[in-house]
């Protein structure tokens, strides 16, 4: 979605990318839950690295001066951000231990 940056009579430039990028926060939300309660298999084996998605979302939120952590709360919950920065900090300590091992 191309984002118009002209005022269309209802808001500023500014609320209207807030209201995009609440809506496109909506929208991924939505669609990286339904990815998580997934049962197929081999989307499961794909979606492996989802926890990279979830921060890459958190990071989103963080650097944006249009969106809140409120608004991402909202949508998702930031438990599952959490738990994907543990589990990717768990990924990287195992790598460096297989490495130092060899």
């Amino acid at each position: 979605a191309v984002v118009s940056t002209q005022s269309t009579g209802t808001g500023t430039p500014a609320e209207a990318i807030r209201k995009s990028l609440r809506e496109f926060l909506e929208k991924l939300s939505e669609r990286m839950m339904k990815l998580l309660l997934e049962e197929d298999k081999e989307l499961q084996k794909e979606l492996k690295q989802r926890e990279s998605m979830f921060v890459l979302l958190e990071a989103m939120v963080q650097n944006s001066a249009y969106i809140s952590y409120d608004m991402l709360e909202n949508n998702f919950p930031f438990t599952m951000v959490r738990n994907s920065y543990r589990a990717l900090y768990e990924t990287k300590k195992k790598k460096k231990t297989v490495e130092h091992e060899m």
